[in-house]
């Protein structure tokens, strides 16, 4: 019984799921028919795991960022005060779909809430494309210029759970041999007695 459980923690232990980072810079242009940031242009940038969303999925949750950076209306936002509402990718898993902002819950951001809240939102058709905000108690809509996938090599980074998974492994190998090594002791200590 002991052989076939150390096998079994010995098979699973290297596996091992690695999550990459990706990650994607835009462009967005505030509303160009007027207000406070009639034409503005701001740049920032938004990192997942690639584990998040598999291809042809939509993943509705409000923290699927790992890294953000984007500065809007004298405001600089991070993965700490910026939501998601969604992510979807197509067939081949790339990224075509996306909502998210400062004021959003699964599945929806709203640019009307309060004074300074804002989303961007890109649909899977590329129909809308827009930054909408509020500016001078009006909700405005921009356009994102831009998103583009940042080509950077990265080193993959291993899920939460392998952890927890090898260091079971560990300890469940170091167990079996601490008991083996006893057992020994065991029986040479029978064997001088006899």
């Amino acid at each position: 019984m002991q052989k076939m459980l150390s096998v079994l923690l010995l098979a699973a232990a290297p596996v091992v799921a690695f999550a990459k980072p990706v990650t994607y810079d835009f462009t967005v242009i505030g509303d160009p028919s007027g207000g406070a940031y009639a034409g503005a242009i701001a740049n920032g940038f938004f990192t997942y795991d690639d584990t998040v969303v598999q291809a042809g999925q939509k993943i509705s949750a409000t923290n699927l960022f790992t890294d953000f950076q984007f500065s809007w209306g004298g405001t600089e936002y991070t993965e700490s005060n910026t939501l998601t509402a969604w992510l979807g990718a197509d067939a081949m898993g790339t990224l075509n779909e996306f909502m998210f902002g400062n004021d959003c819950m699964p599945g929806i951001c709203w640019a009307f809430r309060t004074p300074q809240s804002w989303s961007v939102f890109h649909g899977a058709s590329g129909v809308v494309n827009s930054i909408s905000y509020m500016d001078q108690g009006m909700v405005r809509s921009g356009t994102i210029a831009s998103w583009t996938l940042r080509e950077t090599p990265s080193a993959a980074v291993p899920e939460p759970g392998a952890f927890v998974l090898a260091i079971a492994g560990g300890l469940a190998i170091a167990l079996f041999g601490v008991r083996r090594r006893r057992a020994a002791t065991r029986t040479q200590d029978q064997c001088v007695i006899e």
